[in-house]
C-alpha cells in the first residue's frame, strides 16, 4: 500500500493518507478531474449550482451559448449522486447533500500531486 508523499526541505512528509490506488480511481473520471480543477480556479470553494455551470461549459464548449436546462439537470444528478459523494468519502472535497457549498478538503500541494500524477499516466 503506498500513499502519496511530498518532499520539502529535504523531508519526505504525509500529505494525505489517500492511497495511489484510491486517488488514481477517483481521476480516473474527466468529471471529477474538472470538479477539482473548478474548485481550485475559484479558491477552493464554490456552490453547487455555480459547479454544475462552469462544468457544463467546459464539457459542452457552450462558451457563446447557454447551457440548456436538461443539461444541468443532468450534470446536478451526477454530481449529487456520484462524483461528490466519491470524491467527499476519499477527503478531497467536503460536500453535504443539504447543503449548496463544495469545497476541497486538500491543500494545493496535495492537488498538485493528485492532478500530476494523471497528466504523469497520459504520457
Amino acid at each position: 500500500m503506498r500513499e502519496f508523499r511530498s518532499e520539502t526541505d529535504g523531508h519526505t512528509t504525509d500529505t494525505s493518507l489517500i492511497e495511489s490506488d484510491t486517488a488514481l480511481e477517483l481521476l480516473r473520471s474527466e468529471r471529477r478531474r474538472r470538479v477539482l480543477r473548478v474548485l481550485r480556479e475559484q479558491g477552493g470553494e464554490v456552490s453547487l449550482d455555480d459547479l454544475v455551470l462552469r462544468l457544463g461549459v467546459r464539457e459542452h464548449n457552450t462558451t457563446s451559448e447557454p447551457v440548456s436546462r436538461a443539461l444541468v439537470e443532468r450534470l446536478e444528478i451526477s454530481l449529487r449522486h456520484a462524483h461528490l459523494p466519491k470524491l467527499a468519502d476519499a477527503g478531497v472535497i467536503e460536500y453535504d447533500d443539504d447543503e449548496p457549498l463544495v469545497s476541497l478538503a486538500v491543500d494545493d500541494e496535495m492537488m498538485d500531486l493528485l492532478l500530476g500524477a494523471v497528466e504523469r499516466r497520459r504520457e
